[in-house]
């Protein structure tokens, strides 16, 4: 006869299995039992694992019925036979609206949805009517229900929360609803689903968000007006805040760490235009720890970058910034009024000084390079009135006639055979010790000859022969090159210039470039231009008039009129001498 096996007795770690057809109960179950009893560290596993789950399960089991109780009780009803209404609005004393209406689905899907109405709003009546919002405004209401929240949600809490103590920090911060909402509060695994990215980012900084970094504001608000006209509408936060997820938000220390880590993020699309920023001469500045140096955002923005044809205007020209009162100069010259008059093929900032790879503001001492980008065939025009064009251009900045009533300098540099400028470091490997001795100032506070012609010397026995200095007539302050004035306002006068006495001549500055591309000025006595000491080394510059050596001038008039007496004196001598023949002649 069969027997019927025991029924399966389930249990929340194992199944017991049932005996076999036929077998001792009684033995079975010692098989069972036994291998438990062997393995008591995953008995005890087990148990702690089955308290949680039921602990779980309680928990969630109360809070449906709480929610349930909730909803279904008469506070509820009470509150939400109104606040269920679609369209209800409360109204401020300042006139501002706002929607009062609550829904279902919102009370059901709330972080809070086990509270009764009063537990968080316990000054109103549990049933009937309540005070109207007109008496207060919309921010009177937000901290009120901020105060509501830290009943329940401390600051000692909060704080555990880097982002939540950086707003607590300040007293204008944004409030708990700001970001949280009111009756829609979700916790935040749930929020991390239901929103995507972008959304669930703009949850807090949409809003008048601050940090306080080592004692300074921050603004962290993000505007969304200015996320849909960007170029980067379609992009992720991510994609730019590489570090930032849902899951993981570190802080900077400092905004200046955010500007520089979004600006390695915009080398990841946009590496060529990294690529010629290195060179540049903002680069260097923040390589040597210049924290006013500009980075991709302080030109661009952060979030609201516009096209190229923003920038490309004199009101969105990024360099007026910092540099307000070059621009304000620009503004008045020939290129700004031509701008302004509405010629867009005038030049901007960029069009000299380039957009990325800006080079350092030398374009006053520069010679035709940096404007015959745009005039081109400007030597062929000028060669109708000025002599010696291709001498003029090579060594008169175009800024020296074209800005007629700023002083003017003359800038000398090294340069080798090839005519090369050398840079500072090159120079100090050439001269070695003798570098600061050399360029250093003299009593008088200005190198004088004897010092320009040991540098001569010293350079020509090191570097080999050929090197020298090359002179350029230019403004004496760079900032005056952005007054450029329309071509009929030039100065032709030859005299300013070539004439004994010019003013011209007054300065006169040795320029050593620097390896971050700025320049090292050293002042050199005006007499040196006619000393007999710059005769040789200064070979690549001479204006009549004013770079004229005394000495070889009375030397030149000396041997003028040696030659103009040796010849009368030969000639009379002949004519003595012819005479003289005759006389014997005839008296023979």
């Amino acid at each position: 006869m069969l027997r019927t096996p025991p029924p399966l007795r389930l249990s929340l770690f194992r199944t017991h299995p049932p005996t076999a057809l036929g077998g001792n109960p009684a033995r079975a179950s010692a098989t069972a039992i036994g291998p438990l009893r062997s393995r008591p560290k995953r008995q005890a596993l087990g148990s702690i694992l089955a308290g949680w789950l039921t602990l779980l399960v309680v928990s969630l089991l109360s809070q449906r019925a709480m929610a349930a109780d909730a909803f279904s009780s008469k506070e509820a009803k009470s509150c939400l036979s109104c606040h269920s209404k679609p369209g209800l609005t409360s109204v401020y004393k300042d006139g501002e609206k706002r929607s009062a209406t609550i829904t279902e689905d919102q009370f059901r899907d709330s972080a809070h949805k086990f509270l009764p109405c009063t537990g968080c709003h316990s000054t109103l009546p549990a049933q009937g009517k309540h005070a109207s919002p007109k008496d207060s405004t919309r921010e009177q209401m937000s901290i009120e229900i901020a105060t509501t929240c830290r009943r329940c949600h401390s600051n000692e809490q909060l704080s555990h929360n880097p982002l939540h103590k950086q707003i607590l920090a300040y007293k204008d911060a944004v409030r708990c609803a700001d970001c949280h909402g009111s009756h829609n509060i979700k916790r935040v695994w749930r929020m991390k689903a239901d929103y995507s990215l972008n959304d669930y980012c703009l949850l807090c900084h949409r809003h008048t968000l601050k940090a306080i970094v080592e004692g300074e504001f921050a603004s962290l608000e993000v505007g969304e007006s200015d996320l849909k006209t960007s170029v980067h509408t379609n992009h992720k936060c991510s994609d730019c805040h590489v570090t930032r997820s849902k899951d993981d938000h570190p802080l900077y220390k400092t905004r200046r760490d955010l500007d520089l880590a979004v600006a390695d993020a915009c080398a990841g699309c946009h590496s060529d235009k990294q690529t010629a920023y290195k060179g540049s001469v903002h680069s260097h500045m923040v390589a040597s720890g210049n924290s006013k140096a500009p980075v991709c955002t302080d030109c661009h923005g952060s979030h609201q970058v516009g096209t190229k044809a923003l920038f490309d205007t004199l009101a969105g020209v990024p360099c007026k910034k910092c540099h307000g009162d070059v621009f304000a100069k620009f503004q008045d010259n020939v290129h700004g009024s031509a701008r302004t008059a509405g010629n867009s093929n005038a030049p901007l900032c960029a069009s000299c000084h380039f957009a990325h790879e800006v080079k350092p503001a030398i374009v006053a001492r520069s010679t035709r390079l940096a404007c015959e980008g745009c005039h081109q065939g400007v030597a062929a025009k000028h060669r109708t009135w000025l002599p010696n064009v291709e001498t003029h251009f090579d060594t008169v900045a175009c800024a020296t006639c074209h800005v007629p009533d700023a002083p003017r300098a003359v800038y000398l540099q090294v340069t080798n055979a090839a005519g090369d400028v050398l840079p500072e470091g090159e120079i100090k490997k050439l001269l070695g010790p003798s570098y600061d001795d050399l360029l250093s100032s003299s009593a008088e506070g200005n190198m004088e000859g004897p010092q320009l012609w040991e540098l001569y010397k010293m350079l020509n026995r090191r570097a080999g022969t050929g090197a020298g200095l090359s002179g350029t007539l230019a403004l004496r302050d760079g900032l005056r090159a952005h007054e450029l004035a329309h071509r009929e306002k030039a100065s032709k006068r030859c005299e300013d210039c070539h004439s004994t006495g010019s003013r011209s001549y007054d300065t006169v500055l040795m320029v050593v470039p620097r390896p971050d591309g700025t320049e090292q000025f050293y002042p050199v006595s005006p007499s040196v231009l006619q000393s007999v000491f710059s005769t040789l080394p200064l070979k690549h510059f001479y204006a009549m008039g004013s770079t004229r050596t005394r000495l070889l001038d009375w030397g030149g008039l000396l041997l003028g009129f040696g030659v103009v007496f040796g010849l009368g004196g030969h000639m009379s001598l002949r004519v003595v001498a012819k005479r003289r023949l005759r006389r014997k002649e005839v008296s023979r």
